[in-house]
């Protein structure tokens, strides 16, 4: 494995520029006993993409813990004051608002969704929703159960409120912005940039091993779903967000998830696919954009993109030394160093049987980003294990 100018072939077309602003990119439901019940009783530049619908899933999914409904409050309009909206939740037919808890004394990031959307129950939801792919009952509880496991990658539930109109869940205010906007800013791509940001790197491998080591697959990663809390955007403030596509299930068959971009191929053919080895295409996917300020292709669905098929028939590494930088001349070979263009190809490998893992003891001896020549580098200099 290693990319390198001899693999560069003279005879093929050259890549796409993928002229598009990094778009901010839905499965099977999950089953009702898998998620929050409040109870029916309770008062390319990088442009942004959507997710896909599901399909068939081949396993349900285990029991999650769940929210006591007691636990659930009813909104009180004197206690939350309205600063700003964040933006829309479109999936979810409602909003993010900023928000000002004068109980707490801090703010909150309140997503706000209409009860004719929610329904009463997850049951409801599911019989009203049944090809819904992403499920916010899912979300609440998911959220929930990592708070409960001390998992430091997930945003802190406030408290999920319910009025008359809408349900509102507060998490935590993630005040850096998510990584959607945060990979258009600073250096260009190249050296400086990849050094800058392989913290941010490191901590997002740590995140989603971590996430794995506790059974659960997120199956939605993405620039927009991997957020900082903190305004001085250091790597430790890196936090994992929307797991309304989570599963604790591993094996799927037929079932499509996530943003169109960050799909593992495997999801689109006949046969079952793991989980984990998904996400981590997925992860190779976030951080190519990260660095690069730009996706490698918009979709990994044959016959979707000329720039995906390209890799398919020519290789990755062909595919580097041939696709120029958004509004350059240069190679994405020439702005990256030999040990990232080598992660980035073990993390994209088309055959999952032979993509990196993320070093999740249940895949065994497998080679894993943390072997990597680029991320051993970078874990000495910064201290991470």
């Amino acid at each position: 494995m290693g990319c390198s100018s001899s693999h560069a072939q003279t005879n093929v077309s050259s890549p796409e520029t993928i002229n598009v602003s990094l778009p901010r990119d839905n499965c099977h439901p999950v089953k009702a006993s898998n998620v929050l019940d409040l109870g029916t009783d309770s008062k390319q530049s990088l442009s942004r993409e959507s997710s896909e619908e599901l399909q068939e899933d081949v396993h349900s999914q285990p029991s999650q813990p769940s929210l006591d409904p007691g636990e659930v409050q009813p909104w009180d309009e004197s206690r939350f004051r309205l600063l700003r909206k964040l933006g829309d939740a479109h999936r979810n037919k409602g909003a993010v608002k900023l928000m000002r808890d004068r109980q707490a004394g801090k703010q909150v990031a309140v997503k706000e969704m209409p009860n004719t959307w929610l329904c009463e129950s997850p049951e409801e939801f599911i019989r009203q929703h049944p090809n819904q792919a992403e499920n916010p009952w899912q979300d609440i509880g998911c959220t929930r159960y990592l708070n409960s496991m001390n998992y430091k990658y997930a945003c802190s539930l406030q408290g999920v409120y319910r009025g008359s109109k809408h349900t509102c869940v507060a998490l935590t205010y993630a005040s850096g912005g998510d990584l959607h906007a945060f990979a258009q800013e600073g250096l260009p791509p190249g050296p400086q940039r990849e050094s800058a940001l392989a913290p941010f790197v490191i901590e997002l491998f740590s995140a989603l091993k971590t996430l794995h080591e506790m059974q659960l697959v997120h199956h939605d990663l993405s620039l927009e779903n991997v957020v900082l809390t903190g305004e001085s955007k250091r790597a430790s403030d890196l936090r994992l967000i929307d797991f309304g596509m989570a599963s604790t299930g591993r094996t799927f068959r037929k079932c499509v998830r996530g943003k169109a971009s960050y799909q593992a191929p495997e999801m689109h053919g006949p046969e079952d696919y793991d989980g984990f080895l998904s996400d981590a295409f997925s992860v190779g996917v976030v951080i190519y954009a990260l660095l690069l300020k730009d996706y490698p292709w918009t979709a990994t669905k044959p016959g979707s993109c000329k720039n995906f098929q390209f890799v398919m028939k020519n290789g990755f590494c062909s595919y580097l030394a041939r696709r120029m930088v958004q509004g350059t001349t240069s190679s994405i070979a020439s702005c990256c160093s030999p040990g990232f263009a080598q992660l980035l190809e073990g993390l994209l490998s088309l055959d999952p049987n032979r993509r990196l893992t993320l070093g999740e003891k249940d895949l065994g001896d497998r080679r894993s980003v943390w072997d990597e020549p680029w991320t051993r580098q970078w874990t000495h200099s910064t201290g991470e294990v």
